[in-house]
C-alpha cells in the first residue's frame, strides 16, 4: 500500500525524478503499480529469469523528453543520463544510477558493485549520482553506532574513493527503520561536480507513507529544460450553439471546384471553418494534480493516523507504541486495499452499462500483463547497428524501417492486359456520407488538423451538403485532395516480441484527417457492395466482410477435412498457414491498380486510389515529439479503411486457388492466409 498511497500524494508530483527500490510486485505484469500515468513516466527494466526489476525510475512528463534518456543493465541497476543547461550557460550531462544491492547472507549471494563500477567507469565523461538501497553498514555512512561492519562495505569505499563521491547524507543518518532497528542502509553518493549543485539531500518525513525505508529528497540546482505541455480539447463540454453558429458564419458558399487547386482551397476553407468553430465551442481540458482516484478521505485519514504513531514510536520506542503503530498501520493497508478495490469495481460496473467501455475493460484484461512502457528504449539502427537515443534520431531510424523501396515487381503479365467493361458507381449521396459519419468513433484520435470525429457529428447536416460536393469533384477529377494525404503516424510496440531494440518490433499507424477518412470509409463501403454484389471475391474469403469471422473460416477448414476423410480414408488432410511478409509496406502499386481494373472498380475509383496513394506526406509522433512531415510514396498507411479492402483483394488474388481441383483457400486478414490443401 505504500506506492499506493505515495504515488497519489500531490506533493510528490512536484519532483522531477523519483527514484524507487524494491517496487511493488504486480502480478499480472512486468512493471509495478502507476496509479499517476498522467503526471510520470514509469521507466522499468524488463527483469530477468531471476524476477522482476528492483528498482525502477519515475520521471515527470514535464521534462523534455529529447534532454534524458535511459540504460537498462539488469532488474537490479539502471541509469538515466540528463542533459542540462540553457542559452546562458554549457550544455552538461548528469548519469543516475539507480541501484538495489541484495543483502548477502553468505559468501555464494551475488552483489551488483562489479557492475556499478564498471557503469561508473564507462559514464566517466559525466557528472554522476550513485543511490539506492546498498544494505551495506559502516560508520562512514552509519555513524559511530554501527556495531557491525559488513565486508562487502570496503567494495563499495573503494568505489567512493576511485570516483570521487562523497556522501551527500550526514553520517547516522537513519534511512530505514523497522522495528527496533534503526539504520542507515540507503545512500546518495555524488561526483565532486554535482556536490556544489546540491542545495539540500536529507530525509523529509513529510513525504513517508509508512515504508521501512524513509524517503530522502535531494534537490539539485540544474536548469533542465521542460517540455510545453500539449494542450488537449474537452470534447465533452462541447457548447453546441456556439458551434453552430461560429461554424455558420464561417462556412464558405457552396460550390464545386473544377480543377484540383481549386478542389484544395475548398478543402482547406471548410477545414478552417471547423477549426475556427472548434476554438470557440470548445475549451482546452483542465487537468487537476489532486484528481486521485479511488482516494478518499478516510484513507488520507488512516494514513495521517499510522505516520503520526510511526513518529511516536521512533521517539519512544516502548512495546506500547510499537503496537499502537503496528495496529494503525495494519488498519491503513485494510482501509487503503478496500477503497481501492471499491473504485476498481465501481469501474467494472460503468463500463458493464455500454458496449464500448465493456471491451475497452475486456482489452485492459488482456493486455495488463504486457503494458508497454510510455517511453521507447533506445532503437539500434538495422544496418550500421548504431543507436538512437534522441526522438528525433529515432524517428529517422523508423522512417527507413516504415517506408522502406518496395523490390521491383515483375509486371511482364499485365502490360498488354485488356479489362473488361467496368462498372459505372453513382455519385456520391449526402446519405452515404451521413451514415459514415455517424458510424464513425467520436473521440478516435484525430490527424494532423486536430478535427476529432465529434466535430463532424455535431453538424453532421450542415457539413454534409460541402462534403458531398467535394467528394464527388474529387471523383470526378481523379484527385485525392492533399489535405486528405496528411497523416501522423504512431509508433506503437508489437506485444510479446524479444527485442524492443529493432525497428521491426515496432508498427506504424496513420492518423488521417478525419474529413479524409470519411471519404475513404465511403470508398470502402462502395468496395465491399461490389465485392458482394458482383462477387468479385471468392465465398472463402472471410476477411474484412460482413457477417464472417475467423470461426466461419475455422468452420470451413473442418468441413473440408471431414469431406476430404469422408471420400477416401487414405487421404491425408494437410493444412498451409501463410503469413505475408511486409503487406502493406511492400505494395505494388501498378499491380493494385491493376486488379482494381481487373475486378471491374470503376475508373473514377481508381484514379483516386491512385491520387491518394502518391506524394502521402506524414509525420512520425514517438516520445511526446513529432517529426517534420516526410513525403513518401511507397506501401499503403495502416489504419485507411479502403485501401485494407484493396489489400485483401490482392492478397486474396496472390492466394486465389479455388480454381485448383482439391484446394481451396482460405484468406483471413491482409497479411494472412489459410489455405487447405489435400492431395
Amino acid at each position: 500500500m505504500v506506492m499506493a498511497s505515495m504515488l497519489r500524494d500531490p506533493r510528490i508530483h512536484e519532483y522531477d525524478i523519483l527514484a524507487i527500490q524494491e517496487p511493488w510486485r504486480n502480478p499480472f505484469a512486468v512493471t509495478t503499480h502507476h496509479p499517476a500515468k498522467r503526471v510520470f513516466h514509469l521507466c522499468c527494466p524488463a527483469g530477468d529469469e531471476a524476477g522482476p526489476a528492483r528498482i525502477c525510475f519515475f520521471i515527470n512528463k514535464r521534462l523534455d523528453h529529447k534532454k534524458w534518456q535511459l540504460k537498462e543493465h539488469s532488474r537490479d541497476i539502471c541509469s538515466l543520463t540528463i542533459e542540462f543547461g540553457d542559452d546562458r550557460q554549457e550544455r552538461q550531462h548528469i548519469t543516475i544510477h539507480n541501484i538495489y544491492n541484495p543483502a548477502r547472507r553468505s559468501e555464494s549471494d551475488s552483489t551488483v558493485l562489479t557492475d556499478v563500477r564498471t557503469i561508473l567507469h564507462n559514464n566517466l565523461s559525466n557528472e554522476q549520482i550513485l543511490l539506492g538501497d546498498f544494505n551495506l553498514h559502516h560508520p562512514m555512512w552509519g555513524g559511530a553506532n554501527v556495531r557491525h561492519t559488513d565486508p562487502e562495505s570496503a567494495d563499495l569505499l573503494a568505489i567512493m574513493e576511485d570516483f570521487n563521491l562523497s556522501n551527500k547524507l550526514p553520517p547516522g543518518t537513519i534511512t530505514y527503520q523497522a522495528g527496533a532497528a534503526h539504520t542507515t542502509i540507503d545512500l546518495c553518493l555524488a561526483t565532486l561536480g554535482v556536490v556544489d549543485r546540491v542545495i539540500r539531500s536529507q530525509v523529509d518525513r513529510d513525504l513517508d507513507h509508512d515504508s521501512d525505508h524513509l524517503p530522502i529528497s535531494t534537490v539539485i540546482d540544474m536548469r533542465i529544460q521542460q517540455l510545453d505541455a500539449t494542450p488537449r480539447r474537452d470534447w465533452k463540454r462541447l457548447d453546441e450553439k456556439t458551434y453552430h453558429k461560429t461554424l455558420k458564419r464561417a462556412l464558405p458558399p457552396l460550390r464545386r471546384p473544377a480543377t484540383k487547386t481549386a478542389l484544395d482551397a475548398y478543402v482547406q476553407e471548410v477545414v478552417g471553418a471547423i477549426q475556427g468553430a472548434i476554438d470557440k465551442a470548445i475549451p482546452y481540458a483542465r487537468s487537476s494534480d489532486h484528481a486521485r482516484q479511488g482516494w478518499s478521505e478516510e484513507c488520507s485519514a488512516v494514513l495521517a493516523e499510522a505516520k503520526r504513531l510511526k513518529r511516536v514510536h521512533s521517539q519512544r520506542h516502548t512495546d506500547e507504541s510499537w503496537e499502537a503503530y503496528r495496529a494503525a498501520r495494519n488498519h491503513k493497508a485494510r482501509t487503503i486495499k478496500k477503497a481501492l478495490r471499491s473504485a476498481h469495481r465501481e469501474q467494472v460496473e460503468q463500463a458493464a452499462k455500454s458496449p464500448e467501455a465493456l471491451w475497452r475493460l475486456v482489452k485492459w484484461a488482456k493486455t495488463r500483463g504486457n503494458q508497454a512502457p510510455m517511453i521507447t528504449p533506445a532503437i539500434r539502427h538495422p544496418e550500421t547497428q548504431q543507436e538512437a537515443t534522441d526522438p528525433k534520431a529515432k524517428a529517422d531510424v523508423f522512417r527507413e524501417a516504415f517506408f522502406p523501396a518496395p523490390p521491383e515487381a515483375d509486371l511482364d503479365d499485365i502490360r498488354d492486359a485488356q479489362y473488361d467493361k467496368q462498372i459505372d458507381m453513382p455519385q456520391i449521396t449526402e446519405k452515404e456520407i451521413k451514415d459514415a459519419i455517424r458510424a464513425a468513433s467520436p473521440l478516435k484520435a484525430p490527424g494532423p488538423d486536430g478535427i476529432a470525429n465529434k466535430a463532424l457529428q455535431a453538424r453532421t447536416a450542415q457539413l454534409a451538403a460541402h462534403l458531398t460536393r467535394i467528394f464527388n469533384q474529387s471523383l470526378h477529377l481523379g484527385y485525392c485532395p492533399a489535405h486528405f494525404r496528411e497523416s501522423a503516424t504512431v509508433v506503437l510496440r508489437k506485444p510479446g516480441k524479444d527485442d524492443y531494440t529493432a525497428p521491426k518490433s515496432y508498427m506504424p499507424i496513420a492518423l488521417m484527417n478525419t474529413i479524409g477518412k470519411i471519404m475513404d470509409a465511403v470508398i470502402a463501403r462502395r468496395l465491399s457492395y461490389l465485392a458482394e454484389t458482383y462477387h468479385v471475391l471468392p465465398p472463402t474469403h472471410m476477411g474484412g466482410r460482413k457477417m464472417r469471422s475467423t470461426e466461419h473460416a475455422l468452420h470451413a477448414v473442418t468441413h473440408k477435412i471431414y469431406e476430404t476423410w469422408s471420400q477416401n480414408t487414405s487421404h491425408v488432410a494437410s493444412l498451409l498457414l501463410l503469413d505475408v511478409s511486409g503487406a502493406f509496406d511492400n505494395v505494388s502499386h501498378i499491380r493494385l491498380l491493376h486488379d482494381l481494373r481487373k475486378r471491374q472498380v470503376d475508373e473514377k475509383t481508381v484514379k483516386w486510389i491512385a491520387s491518394f496513394l502518391s506524394s502521402r506526406h506524414t509525420s512520425i509522433a514517438i516520445d511526446g515529439f513529432r517529426s517534420t512531415a516526410y513525403q513518401i510514396n511507397t506501401g499503403i498507411p495502416q489504419g485507411v479503411v479502403s485501401e485494407q479492402h484493396v489489400t485483401r483483394w490482392r492478397i486474396c488474388l496472390l492466394g486465389r486457388c479455388a480454381t485448383l481441383e482439391h484446394k481451396v483457400c482460405l484468406p483471413i486478414e491482409a497479411g494472412t492466409i489459410f489455405m487447405y490443401i489435400s492431395p
